[in-house]
């Protein structure tokens, strides 16, 4: 099945934290849109498969392997498997594209 969608229209948002959806999960590759208010926080931690982040909307602050970037709309950062966190700097919407898991 061909899904065609606007990422704008599947983010949520959450005053009670970090707003995460599942928009495909597949044998090749997952994709997770994921909202945050201004202030919410992924908090560091490990997982044990890479991402690519994809930033929609907003500003954040991302934490990988020990390393900071403050990424914007339009911008994207690639995080093998390890340490990773997010802060939203502004209210944030953002892809995670995901080895299977």
């Amino acid at each position: 099945m061909i899904k065609k969608e606007h990422v704008r229209e599947l983010v949520a948002f959450s005053s009670d934290g970090p707003a995460k959806r599942d928009f495909h999960r597949g044998e090749d590759f997952n994709v997770l849109v994921i909202g945050l208010e201004r202030g919410q926080e992924i908090p560091v931690h490990t997982e044990p498969y890479n991402v690519f982040f994809f930033v929609v909307s907003g500003k954040g602050l991302f934490t990988l392997h020990g390393e900071r970037f403050e990424l914007g709309a339009g911008e994207m950062v690639y995080s093998p498997a390890g340490e990773r966190g997010i802060v939203a700097l502004d209210r944030l919407s953002l892809l995670g594209i995901q080895e299977p898991h």
